[in-house]
């Protein structure tokens, strides 16, 4: 943009700038490069502009800022078909995404296993994606004999997922937050908000501005004991709690 004098605009998703950070002098001369060259930028949440805020010296460049969230598909927004009969003795769990370390499925795989432990209620888990850690997750599950407890799937068609989202009681976010990774969104929170499901959902997500505990349950970052304490709390909703929460998600 700059040698063909062409206006230029870019938008930051996250862990590109947490990459940039990490690399000192020339991380932020980058940032700054291309914010001084650009007419505007943008950003999908407060938590994304405050990475960049803090490479650069000059506050003045973010007069060109905007924060605009990724949006979704129409299709997430389409009337339900759904028609499960719900099995009251069996709560379901899902995750979808990729399958790489910062997603944080150990995380999930931590608090099955403790659920089985201790044996608080009978529950299903279904992990939908695919990345470099999708066998290893397979193995572990096997290991830990949650095989029954937790089915691993490759990612699904837009249809099919919605299905999976439909008859899910809770949607797992356990994304955690890196020397060099950064989960700006993820999409998947307001994916399932807008098919009305409770979200249990790390506090480290750049989308944490968007949740707050009348639309979600909150968890701490990397803190698979606190991920295990939420998936309790959510057991124990009454009727009308859960009602007010879906309701509060899907407006969100």
């Amino acid at each position: 943009g700059k040698f063909l004098r062409i206006d230029t605009v870019f938008t930051s998703h996250g862990s590109d700038v947490k990459i940039l950070k990490n690399l000192g002098w020339l991380g932020k001369f980058i940032v700054r490069f291309s914010i001084t060259n650009s007419r505007k930028f943008s950003v999908v949440s407060s938590s994304n502009l405050q990475i960049i805020q803090s490479l650069l010296s000059n506050k003045k460049l973010l007069d060109k800022q905007k924060i605009i969230p990724m949006g979704i598909e129409d299709i997430f927004y389409a009337q339900s078909k759904n028609t499960r009969k719900k099995n009251n003795d069996l709560v379901k769990y899902l995750y979808f995404g990729r399958m790489v370390h910062y997603k944080g499925i150990d995380l999930i795989i931590d608090a099955a296993k403790k659920m089985k432990d201790e044996n608080h209620f009978n529950f299903h888990i279904d992990l939908i994606g695919s990345g470099i850690l999708f066998d290893v997750f397979e193995k572990e599950i096997k290991h830990l004999g949650l095989h029954n407890s937790i089915s691993m799937h490759h990612f699904a068609q837009k249809a099919e997922l919605i299905n999976y989202i439909d008859n899910a009681d809770f949607i797992l976010i356990p994304s955690r937050l890196t020397k060099y990774e950064y989960e700006a969104g993820p999409l998947s929170l307001i994916e399932s908000m807008s098919r009305k499901k409770i979200c249990i959902v790390s506090d480290s997500v750049g989308f944490i501005d968007f949740a707050n505990t009348t639309n979600s349950l909150i968890f701490e970052n990397d803190n698979s004991l606190d991920l295990y304490d939420k998936i309790l709390e959510g057991s124990s909703l009454s009727t009308t709690q859960i009602k007010n929460i879906k309701t509060a998600a899907y407006e969100t």
